[in-house]
């Protein structure tokens, strides 16, 4: 069918007009995108997140990405190039474990039961080039995904008060963690996201 569709295509121009008039191709390539960035996540487990100053010394793990919250919602503009950008990415996780051992005020040494969610969007984007045998080929593609909100709580620890109030430096690690093992994992990933778009031409 696509193949039909692209029949006559003389220019990356002409290919991009067909995209645009035809709605049905269109939902076709959100339903792949969606697959690909689902796939993506689901097979992220976040190392653990471990460090040290004079202060004190943490550590955090098994932060595990169990699926999608919310169906995220995408918006799919064609110019010179295809960018689909999926906005509302709602991320659920297991439950983390952490230790903490501050040794400054407040002083506390414990260990405990985390959980965190991950609001984030991700953009894909390709252009379109003919090649030596003037068929449709994907050139360009790109992607990346930002972390928008990582909401953090304790579920199960001896100093809760105490943890409450360290919140945000957890928040703080745990976002860069989750944020760069995202970043890897779709740079490992991206030829699979851009075979499967190319299949569809």
């Amino acid at each position: 069918e696509a193949m039909k569709m692209f029949a006559g295509v003389k220019s990356p121009a002409d290919a991009m007009q067909v995209i645009k008039d035809n709605p049905a191709f269109v939902e076709t390539l959100e339903g792949v995108v969606i697959d690909s960035v689902e796939d993506l996540i689901k097979g992220i487990t976040i190392p653990a997140i471990a460090g040290e100053t004079p202060e004190q010394k943490y550590r955090i793990w098994n932060m595990k990405v169990k699926g999608f919250g919310a169906k995220p919602q995408l918006k799919v503009s064609v110019k010179k190039s295809v960018r689909i950008e999926v906005r509302n990415i709602d991320l659920q996780f297991e439950h983390f474990d952490f230790f903490l051992d501050r040794h400054k005020f407040p002083k506390v040494k414990d260990t405990g039961v985390g959980q965190v969610s991950c609001k984030c969007w991700c953009y894909l984007a390709f252009e379109i080039k003919l090649d030596e045998n003037k068929n449709i080929a994907v050139d360009k593609f790109r992607a990346q995904v930002t972390i928008d909100e990582l909401p953090m709580d304790i579920v199960k620890c001896n100093h809760k008060k105490v943890f409450k109030t360290l919140l945000k430096m957890f928040q703080k690690k745990g976002k860069e963690g989750v944020q760069e093992e995202i970043r890897k994992k779709t740079q490992e990933n991206i030829k699979d996201v851009s075979d499967k778009v190319t299949a569809l031409f």
